[in-house]
């Protein structure tokens, strides 16, 4: 039984490590720092703010961190009112995760991730 059990285990770290290195190679993906730990973000974050948050990551470009959505859009996603999104967005800009621009008058905001702490100081509202 011991022996079998060992095996399962092999079995499921070998699985593991191959779909992780199959989403890096050849998928998107959104990183999450242990930063993200060591700053309390994770104890501090509402469960709604981080599915936005992920979402944003997921959907960023992954060169500059940018997205630009409206929030209708991403309220229809979850099901959601756009108070609800606004209020998550609101959220994440209080725990400097983002930082949202809106570059021409009546458009659509641009959303920036921020970066948080690994081991240097972090990125400050501009």
């Amino acid at each position: 039984m011991k022996n079998s059990n060992n095996n399962k285990v092999v079995s499921l770290k070998k699985n593991f490590s191959s779909w992780k290195q199959e989403g890096l190679d050849n998928h998107g993906f959104f990183v999450i720092f242990n930063g993200f730990l060591e700053e309390n973000i994770l104890q501090k974050i509402s469960g709604g703010a981080m599915k936005l948050y992920i979402f944003l990551g997921l959907k960023s470009d992954n060169k500059t961190g940018e997205s630009f959505y409206k929030i209708s859009t991403i309220s229809d996603y979850f099901k959601v009112s756009d108070r609800t999104v606004s209020n998550w967005f609101s959220e994440l800009e209080k725990l400097n995760l983002i930082i949202r621009y809106q570059l021409k008058f009546n458009s659509v905001s641009h959303t920036y991730l921020n970066s948080y702490k690994l081991g240097k100081k972090r990125n400050k509202k501009i």
